[in-house]
């Protein structure tokens, strides 16, 4: 009698210890559906990188800066609008990093890099910012932003083939104008419009 009681102590006390394992291996996974901390690689983002996940970046990094109607060079990054205005020229390219002037300046292309005076950022936090342009520089409500054919755009850059910007192709034609015969290797300032199809047709190149 003794010896069947000893088990049936024995059987319950192993229950318990297996419900409170699973108990604390329940506490320890991430809620479904968590947010992923700010400058999280976008691999592990469930969806379409939207400004929500960007916003934070510009907050503590760049819109110090930034921000309202004076911000230098007419970037300002306090609001998702307000980042895609190209009422002067675009800073942001949906769906064109390359020609997007904001993510070469993060990057550390074109100089001086972002932000300016501080320390630079994450290799996670650039390619966030980059997967946001990539995807269409989506707003907080996942929609995707039109790429402003027509307007002008201020790229800085290393011509790294003939007439490649960091490897971002250039239509360069008999309207463009060229200073000083810059060759490959040689750093530049790059102005163009915006086509239809993405593309940068530079209407001058001159080196910096």
């Amino acid at each position: 009698m003794k010896r069947i009681l000893f088990l049936i102590c024995a059987l319950l006390m192993l229950t318990g210890l297996s419900s409170w394992a699973g108990m604390f291996d329940c506490q320890s996974l991430p809620e479904p559906g968590a947010e992923p901390a700010s400058g999280e690689n976008s691999a592990m983002l469930p969806g379409p990188v939207t400004f929500e996940h960007v916003e934070p970046i510009f907050s503590a990094h760049c819109t110090m800066c930034h921000s309202g109607p004076q911000a230098p060079q007419g970037l300002s990054l306090d609001r998702y609008d307000s980042a895609l205005d190209h009422t002067e020229r675009a800073w942001v390219v949906p769906g064109s990093p390359g020609a997007s002037e904001l993510a070469r300046r993060v990057r550390g292309l074109s100089r001086p890099a972002m932000p300016l005076n501080q320390p630079p950022l994450t290799d996670e936090q650039i390619e966030l910012i980059e997967t946001w342009i990539l995807e269409g520089a989506r707003s907080a409500l996942n929609e995707p932003a039109e790429p402003p054919a027509g307007t002008e755009v201020r790229l800085n850059g290393t011509l790294t083939s003939t007439w490649s910007l960091d490897e971002l192709p250039l239509l360069v034609d008999e309207g463009t104008r060229i200073d000083d015969s810059p060759g490959v290797g040689t750093y530049v300032e790059v102005r163009g419009v915006l086509q239809p199809d993405g593309t940068v047709r530079a209407t001058r190149i001159r080196p910096r």
